[in-house]
């Protein structure tokens, strides 16, 4: 099994799950559901994907602000882009190469990391004894 086909197999169980908490389906209708669930997602995420266009330089120093990171791959503004790309099964690096991102193109909000940094250091998160 592919990656698409286990993403699709993912997707479709929480498809059907999400459905059949809010629809009665009859035990009998219940497999051919699950198999058009899990072909229609097969066909969508088997496809390839359109190439895409990487951000201009100026695009990419535009997306990154004090208070936020703009994702490209929806357009959010985001404090960490961490969880976002966690959730598209994205890692860092896969998300710097498919934009053309230099590799230290920050993934989490100035401001945010000196929030939490500072909040580690008044609880004295790694002071000693």
């Amino acid at each position: 099994m592919n990656k698409a086909q286990e993403r699709a197999a993912d997707m479709a169980a929480q498809v059907l799950c999400a459905y059949l908490n809010h629809n009665a389906v009859s035990a009998d209708d219940l497999p051919d559901l699950a198999a058009r669930t899990y072909a229609a997602l097969e066909a969508v995420l088997s496809t390839p994907a359109a190439p895409v266009e990487r951000p201009s330089p100026e695009a990419i120093a535009a997306s990154v602000s004090d208070d936020a990171i703009v994702s490209f791959e929806n357009g959010r503004r985001y404090r960490s882009l961490k969880r976002h790309l966690n959730s598209l099964g994205l890692s860092e690096e896969e998300y710097r190469a498919k934009w053309g991102l230099p590799e230290d193109y920050p993934l989490i909000a100035a401001s945010f990391s000196d929030l939490r940094s500072t909040a580690a250091r008044a609880a004295r998160f790694g002071a000693r004894g």
